[in-house]
């Protein structure tokens, strides 16, 4: 991880190519109950993050490859994920900056249509 930024750079700076759900790895540990603990001590962390992220608002930004073949790495954003009273995480991996063309500064001015003189005209039912 290389540093943690506004939830606003994860959803509005970038276009995201592909989401990954984070689970906890078991180390690749070979004794049933090496894995056992193995999980619930990265469960334990995950949650901590996922605890410092959400009480912050912010995400972890970090260089991300999702393969061991010697591909380029991207960087990659975790975020965390509270959906109907349960947690997550879920890195997202970015395809290309977002660049918008037409975003406004300050409020606008309100202007109201101006009242349209003469009668009006009565429509008529077919």
């Amino acid at each position: 991880m290389e540093s943690f930024q506004p939830l606003p750079n994860y959803t509005d700076k970038y276009i995201i190519d592909k989401y990954y759900e984070i689970y906890p790895s078991d180390n690749k540990m070979t004794k049933d109950y090496d894995r056992e603990v193995a999980v619930k001590l990265n469960l334990s962390a995950m949650y901590k993050l996922w605890e410092y992220l959400t009480a912050n608002d912010t995400v972890a930004r970090g260089e991300f490859c999702t393969s061991s073949r010697g591909f380029v790495a991207s960087d990659g954003y975790i975020r965390p994920i509270s959906i109907e009273g349960k947690w997550g995480l879920e890195i997202g991996v970015f395809k290309e900056e977002k660049v918008f063309q037409h975003l406004n500064e300050g409020k606008p001015t309100e202007i109201k249509a101006a009242a349209q003189a003469g009668s009006r005209k009565r429509l008529k039912m077919v």
